[in-house]
């Protein structure tokens, strides 16, 4: 299943200290955004790419969406869920 080979990889990528950036291409990139744990809005993005890079915090994780042609955005999220 593809979203294990993601989570591998992450695990690879986090217990790694050389390494401090991956990137990880999708063919296709469902994306939900959420407010106060309700749903705003669902967007399916063909061939998209994600960059992870580790913050100072070694328990939160910066995830850039890129390719994106409107705006460019990015978020943290607990790499211990991982």
């Amino acid at each position: 299943m593809a979203t294990d080979c993601c989570i591998n990889q992450l695990h690879t990528f986090l217990s790694n200290q050389d390494q401090q950036r991956l990137v990880i291409e999708f063919s296709s990139l469902h994306i939900k955004t959420f407010r106060h744990g309700e749903c705003l809005q669902n967007v399916l993005l063909p061939y998209k790419r994600l960059r992870f890079v580790k913050t100072q915090d070694p328990t939160l994780l910066r995830v850039q969406v890129l390719d994106n042609l409107v705006f460019w955005f990015s978020f943290v999220f607990s790499a211990v869920a991982l």
